[in-house]
């Protein structure tokens, strides 16, 4: 599914929808896993125009001194034109909300493949020690930043024939059945790419996991002072309220409250107050 969100004007009376500025377009998916085969590539065509954006692949498998020992690192790749946020030889697993744009802390744009997560397996082993024989039972585990962080964003930015635009993946380690996307069966375990978007605007930055709600509905005045904002809502799911003071600004700032959903609508009353500027809501993973 895809959805664009539109940006709204708060003032002292009223919210107007603002179509000009800048619109996330979001996809959730389907969610898919990296084949253990490195003859086998997973694309990503991450703004559905009809060709990849980016690949998930897995590299050969090394031994690591036993015959019956070895590992299998995927990576994330981009196509030419299009790069991937990297610390050094790795992939950059960012948090949410971190700033996807010309620069990151604490990582650079590479063109390199990137690692996600590595897949390292044991053989049997006998083992002559001074106290007899040592007998290690064959064994599996994965390692690398994805798996140490568990789950967080990828940061990317792609060529489309409006100029160079940002966006984020959403990768995650999952210790269960991972789906694979154009190959039979599924994986016991590892990295899963869940969803993903990307801004609509050119060289405009996002804030990864930035993804958008349905529109609002209208505001309400329900206690003197302030206006309500409503919106519907998933319960269980994380919402963030984010202000920008013009249409010229690249980033959007947070305010200071995460609002967790209890139901299918879901408000939050902004001080009449306050500095007149664009509110919008998202979704925050």
């Amino acid at each position: 599914m895809k959805i664009l969100l539109t940006p709204f004007l708060g003032s002292l009376s009223l919210i107007a929808s603002l179509s000009t500025h800048a619109a996330i377009a979001y996809f959730d998916g389907p969610p898919f896993g990296i084949p253990l085969d490195f003859t086998l590539v997973e694309p990503l065509d991450l703004d559905h125009n009809g060709s990849t954006d980016f690949n998930f692949s897995a590299g050969p498998s090394l031994t690591t001194g036993s015959p019956d020992s070895s590992i299998t690192p995927t990576f994330v790749s981009s196509v030419p034109g299009n790069a991937i946020l990297g610390d050094g030889y790795y992939a950059a697993i960012l948090p949410s909300g971190a700033t996807i744009g010309a620069s990151a802390t604490g990582a650079t744009w590479s063109t390199n493949d990137l690692n996600l997560a590595t897949f390292g397996s044991g053989g049997f082993q006998i083992i002559i020690t001074s106290n007899g024989l040592v007998t290690n039972l064959p064994t599996w585990s994965w390692g690398g930043p994805l798996v140490s962080a568990g789950s967080g964003f990828l940061g990317v930015r792609f060529q489309a024939s409006d100029g160079l635009h940002y966006g984020w993946i959403h990768a995650a380690f999952q210790n269960g059945p991972v789906p694979l996307q154009n190959v039979p069966g599924s994986l016991p375990n590892g990295p899963v790419i869940l969803d993903w978007a990307y801004e609509t605007q050119p060289d405009t930055a996002l804030l990864a996991g930035a993804a958008p709600v349905v529109p609002l509905l209208p505001p309400a005045v329900i206690r003197p002072g302030n206006l309500r904002l409503q919106w519907p809502s998933q319960p269980g799911a994380a919402y963030q309220v984010q202000f920008i003071p013009d249409v010229n600004a690249l980033t959007w700032s947070n305010l200071d409250f995460t609002i967790i959903a209890t139901a299918g609508v879901s408000a939050v009353d902004l001080p009449l107050t306050g500095l007149a500027g664009f509110y919008r809501v998202i979704r925050s993973n």
